[in-house]
């Protein structure tokens, strides 16, 4: 049966972008027939089969429709500043744009959804494609590598946390050794992206016109160029603080703390957010409100709309997945196996590739895992703290067509399937062997 599920999930990966490379027919039809097909061959029932793809659909469209919208009002509004024209001065070449864009990712990836902290961090990833006239796939490749190591490596993302509490790993170990295996596996992301970027010639679509900035005599002060990236800090920031929320330990402290951390992190915060930050960015020192006309919201709904709805669908496919169980399968057959330390990366890395989600993988692999770590002589504080490092390191490999940060970044940068892969899904496994030898060679010195 688990053979079959996985040969089933292969051909499905295989099938959606083969259909989608030419055109022939648009990701959201092959996802929805994929998700129906991997649901009937799993032996779930139609209705539920369905049911399934319901909830996906609506809990992704739930969490990151509103972001969609807010990422949009912020790449206008950061057309619409000053910042346009201060980026157009600044002398931007070799590999200075890359190694912005994994700073950022090193920082986004810290929130609680790594999908959110890419969707947000676009604007700024398009604005430096546009000035260096290359496909945004170029700039946001090392943007979304980076954002994946840390959301899965990084304390004080939630992912991490979950996994030293799972373990009941020390967390300031899993957090020193999170971040060595973070660095080493952005860093081999950023090598990728350095060859990577030749792969892609140009966008597969172009991009909704955005208006030109009004021109303006002199050159535009820094703080007023800064005000434009106002809309996609703020919402960041707020991100990255409501991860705090998310430890066990609640340094901050409980009940009505911990709500309001978790609270600004909330879609529609986030959104809410945005929207000011636009206003007070596109007419600074001047608030413009027309930037919340009915035009400028109408373009940025147009924007979102129909990336929102394909990310649903991903969704949609994603939760099939796991409710046919295949994650599991895999699990209990590789828990049998003599790998080591590298056994709970193998475990997340599999469930990674079944059903799409990292933190889904993470939570998973952890519970699968906690009880034979004494079979494993990994039941002290060093074996758990690299346990817990080792399952992050896995839930971040090979992210593909079930996964919805997959979608995020093909739809973003108006990329093909096929082209997702071969940066996104290449670029992940690469920085997932990277991190496996990171931790390899931990383990080699503390054990």
């Amino acid at each position: 049966m688990t053979l079959a599920l996985i040969a089933l999930l292969i051909a499905s990966t295989g099938g959606v972008a083969a259909l989608a490379a030419r055109g022939r027919i648009h990701p959201f039809v092959s996802l929805l027939v994929a998700a129906i097909a991997c649901g009937l061959a799993a032996e779930l029932s139609l209705p539920y089969t369905l049911r399934s793809m319901e909830d996906g659909f609506s809990s992704t469209i739930g969490s990151l429709g509103p972001v969609f919208i807010a990422a949009a009002v912020a790449g206008i509004a950061l057309h619409q500043s000053q910042f346009s024209q201060w980026l157009s001065a600044v002398r931007v070449k070799g590999k200075g744009p890359l190694t912005w864009m994994t700073g950022c990712g090193l920082i986004g990836g810290l929130g609680a959804v790594g999908e959110v902290a890419l969707i947000l961090l676009m604007p700024l990833a398009d604005a430096l494609a546009r000035r260096l006239s290359r496909p945004a796939g170029d700039t946001a490749l090392p943007l979304a590598l980076a954002i994946t190591a840390t959301n899965t490596l990084l304390v004080p993302a939630p992912g991490p946390v979950a996994a030293a509490a799972i373990l009941s790993a020390d967390l300031w170990r899993t957090a020193l050794w999170g971040a060595m295996v973070a660095l080493a596996a952005a860093a081999a992301g950023w090598v990728f992206s350095l060859f990577a970027g030749g792969w892609l010639s140009r966008p597969a679509k172009q991009a909704i016109a955005v208006p030109a900035p009004p021109q303006k005599a002199g050159a535009a002060s820094l703080l007023a160029a800064l005000a434009g990236l106002l809309p996609i800090v703020l919402p960041l920031l707020l991100l990255t603080v409501s991860s705090v929320g998310h430890m066990p330990s609640e340094p901050l402290g409980g009940g009505w703390t911990r709500e309001i951390l978790l609270t600004l992190g909330q879609p529609l915060i986030l959104l809410l957010t945005a929207l000011a930050a636009a206003a007070l960015a596109a007419g600074w020192p001047r608030p413009r409100t027309a930037l919340l006309s009915e035009d400028w919201i109408g373009r940025a709904l147009t924007q979102a709309a129909g990336t929102a709805l394909l990310i649903g669908v991903a969704g949609a496919f994603s939760r099939v997945l796991q409710n046919a169980g295949l994650d599991s399968m895999l699990g209990d057959d590789l828990a049998g196996v003599r790998l080591g330390i590298l056994l709970p990366f193998a475990i997340a890395a599999a469930m990674k590739l079944a059903q799409g989600s990292s933190m889904l993988a993470i939570i998973t692999t952890a519970g699968l895992m906690h009880p034979s770590l004494t079979s494993l002589g990994l039941d002290d504080e060093t074996g758990r703290a690299l346990s817990a490092v080792a399952v992050g390191a896995g839930s971040m490999v090979a992210s593909h067509v079930n996964d919805t940060l997959f979608w995020t970044f093909t739809r973003l940068c108006k990329l093909t399937p096929a082209q997702g892969l071969r940066l996104l899904t290449l670029g992940t496994l690469v920085q997932g062997t990277a991190a496996a030898t990171a931790l390899l060679a931990i383990s080699a010195v503390v054990r």
